[in-house]
């Protein structure tokens, strides 16, 4: 279980809030607008595996440019600010989905689930 302190959740929610930025704001090489799904982790089809690089393919096809990776993370209680990450994927699970996401042409969100 990996703790993360108050800072480094303010910056967490920082970067995903500016992976939102309007179009006119949008870092250069991304397009205008990302159409995309939200994905978490299969157990029985982890990232990295040749079920999850098919399932990223078939997202492709399906006419998406992007998607939003959701690992969990929990805290003890509404005014907490220490997070525990989740036990729903690896560090280097999470590594395998962008690196596969990204050689299916799609963009990447991550989007912590807290």
């Amino acid at each position: 279980m990996r703790y993360w302190p108050a800072a480094g959740a303010a910056w967490l929610v920082r970067m995903v809030l500016l992976s939102f930025a309007p179009a006119s704001q949008a870092a250069p090489g991304l397009p205008p607008r990302l159409n995309g799904f939200n994905v978490i982790q299969s157990p029985d089809d982890p990232f990295g595996s040749d079920a999850a690089r098919q399932a990223l393919a078939g997202i492709k096809k399906l006419g998406a440019n992007a998607i939003a990776v959701v690992p969990f993370f929990w805290q003890a209680g509404p005014a907490s600010a220490d997070l525990v990450r989740g036990k729903d994927m690896s560090d280097d699970q999470l590594r395998a989905a962008i690196r596969d996401a990204h050689a299916a042409g799609l963009f990447v969100v991550v989007k912590p689930q807290v």
